[in-house]
């Protein structure tokens, strides 16, 4: 199992839903947290009580990873506040009829129904700080 105390994660999508309970586990287990979703009221609030509740350190980005050029931007604020990433929980969503981030995820329309792709370019930013 892998030690996820006093590690900083990067949960994404953690407003609402898996995103927030991944938000939940990790800091019951010592992470320390980069929340980042769309709705900063929603998730300031998570982090305020994670916080507390867990001792541990949170800091909240706002960024809509629907966006072209937002992962890219939310790993330079990443790096701008000296937050090196050790866990992420790539959780934002997306929606059947748009492509999600700057080319996180396609979806293509096949005769057998749809395909997910995915393309690591984004991700690649995020995981190359990883330490094990």
């Amino acid at each position: 199992m892998i030690q996820v105390q006093n590690k900083w994660a990067l949960v994404t999508g953690a407003s609402s839903g898996i995103g927030e309970a991944f938000a939940h586990e990790l800091a019951a287990k010592g992470s320390h947290l980069i929340l980042t979703a769309r709705s900063e009221s929603k998730f300031v609030a998570l982090a305020e009580k994670l916080s507390k509740k867990h001792g541990i350190q949170t800091e909240v980005i706002v960024s809509d990873l629907s966006k072209e050029g937002s992962p890219v931007k939310l790993y330079q604020e990443c790096l701008k506040r000296g937050l090196s990433i050790d866990i992420l929980i790539n959780n934002a969503g997306f929606k059947i009829k748009c492509v999600f981030g700057y080319y996180f995820f396609k979806v293509k329309r096949r005769p057998s129904g749809c395909s997910l792709i995915f393309n690591n370019k984004e991700a690649g930013l995020y995981s190359h700080s990883v330490s094990y």
